[in-house]
């Protein structure tokens, strides 16, 4: 374990100052997290370095497709969340503390090859090993790259610090406001971060939850993103049943309608989570720049007549 970053004391509870929810933890407990414990007024990261899923993916998995197409990446997972969707997709993660040894920052940094991706739970609660490996990372090769596949649920201060560090984002948002009360989740930061999120790379999710996210959800977070910057590209990804939600898996006709809406305002709209053209196109002379197949990425072209930066590169 290491002393966390963020927090205040009072008296013998503390206040950590990490992401909105600013949890009060008495002694001997954590926050909503799960990982954030105070043990005596001291607020600890209790989940320092305890990785419990690694794989090397492929970068569009994340999903980033205008960053390093076609790139493997190291993606590593913890446990815990600050958010309890009831549909997660990782919930054995993000809803349960697993057992796990640290991992020395020195060990892992030998096995990353292109860049580290933190992943499968929410990244940001473990924002110490984020931190002091990304730091690590790039003194070590300020050439290998970090992302981040997060929620969005941090607070200003620590964002901005850990921001030079980090190459690019996909940020899920979930829906509305209420989505996010419903879910344990504070909507107006995650919108505010985007702007920070755009001084790197920013790719955009939207999981269409059946009966929780609407077309008028997409249109009203599709402006945001577009007043921020319409070539963030954006993600509308298929929900299928899974942990405690059991509403049907999201209908086709919804996931088109809600594709044809978004590129009122965005450049770039992508369907996730079904099997279909994925391409990326000019968007002037709809010249095709990358192809890809599932998780088998083809660069075409590397820029065009409007598109001069396609590879996010």
């Amino acid at each position: 374990m290491k002393e966390a970053m963020y927090y205040k004391k009072i008296d013998t509870t503390v206040q950590c100052l990490l992401c909105p929810h600013k949890c009060l933890i008495p002694d001997g407990c954590h926050g909503k997290c799960l990982i954030r414990e105070n043990q005596k007024g001291i607020l600890y990261a209790k989940g320092y370095g305890r990785i419990v899923s690694a794989a090397v993916d492929p970068i569009e998995k994340k999903p980033l497709y205008h960053f390093y197409p076609g790139r493997d990446i190291l993606s590593i997972g913890f446990s815990g969340c600050n958010m309890t969707c009831q549909f997660c997709q990782n919930y054995e993660l993000s809803q349960h503390i697993h057992d796990a040894e640290e991992v020395p920052i020195e060990l892992l940094i030998k096995k990353i090859e292109f860049g580290i991706a933190f992943t499968y739970n929410e990244p940001f609660i473990n924002y110490e090993y984020m931190y002091d490996l990304s730091t690590a990372l790039k003194r070590a090769d300020k050439e290998k790259k970090v992302v981040v596949v997060t929620n969005g649920m941090i607070n200003k201060e620590p964002l901005k610090k850990i921001l030079p560090l980090i190459d690019a984002f996909n940020l899920d948002i979930k829906g509305d406001d209420d989505f996010y009360k419903s879910f344990g989740g504070h909507y107006q930061q995650v919108i505010d971060n985007i702007k920070l999120m755009n001084q790197k790379h920013l790719e955009v999710t939207i999981l269409m939850v059946t009966d929780y996210v609407s077309l008028e959800d997409v249109r009203e977070i599709a402006k945001v993103i577009s007043q921020v910057n319409p070539k963030i590209p954006l993600h509308i990804s298929r929900y299928f049943p899974q942990f405690n939600l059991v509403e049907a898996a999201t209908d086709m006709t919804v996931l088109f309608n809600a594709r044809a809406i978004a590129e009122e305002y965005l450049e770039h709209v992508y369907l996730g989570n079904i099997r279909m053209d994925q391409n990326t196109y000019c968007k002037k002379c709809n010249e095709l720049l990358i192809k890809r197949s599932g998780y088998s990425t083809e660069i075409v072209k590397e820029s065009c007549c409007y598109d001069n930066n396609i590879l996010g590169v």
